[in-house]
């Protein structure tokens, strides 16, 4: 708290919404993320941030070892190592849950018809 980094970018919290201050990679490890989700019964992590390769993916492994429905919108995480960053947006594919795009997501949560696709799945 109150070191660079540590502020919300171009994104604010609303009046409610939790906030779970992480201290190292996994955003479930020593925290009460894991808690504050069942209380709410939420199943499904939509996963985002940087870097890909170790805080997303330490935060998506966990929660699919607690159980959750893994997403990760492929434009909504990055990293500096690009050949490490595909490969764990491989491994989300074909290992833990589905990636797809943010407006993808948003239209489907918007009720305007987005389709998740499965990886090597045929949609509609």
């Amino acid at each position: 708290e109150g070191s660079w980094g540590a502020d919300f970018y171009r994104l604010k919290p609303a009046d409610g919404d939790f906030i779970v201050d992480k201290h190292c990679y996994s955003a479930f490890a020593g925290t009460a993320l894991d808690a504050i989700l069942r209380r709410r019964d939420i199943r499904t992590l939509v996963v985002t941030g940087v870097s890909t390769n170790i805080c997303v993916e330490s935060t998506f492994r966990d929660g699919h070892s607690r159980g959750y429905y893994i997403v990760v919108p492929g434009d909504c995480v990055a990293s500096p190592a690009p050949a490490l960053h595909e490969a764990t947006l491989k491994n989300v594919e074909t290992l833990f849950g589905d990636v797809t795009a943010s407006a993808e997501l948003i239209a489907l949560w918007s009720g305007s018809g987005g389709i998740i696709r499965r990886s090597g799945a045929e949609g509609p």
